[in-house]
């Protein structure tokens, strides 16, 4: 039997890596929202 641990070793760590991007992507992208949600507050507050 061929030893594949060096394969599932660096798949998971592939795998773990495209994982925290996406976290990262979504954690930035959570940022973002609250700061355009301010924004438009304080321009919904400033035209009243």
């Amino acid at each position: 039997m061929p030893d594949t641990q060096a394969y599932l070793i660096l798949g998971l760590a592939v795998t773990f890596a495209i994982m925290a991007l996406l976290i990262g992507s979504m954690v930035i992208r959570h940022r973002n929202l609250l700061k355009d949600i301010e924004l438009l507050e304080q321009l919904k507050d400033d035209n009243n």
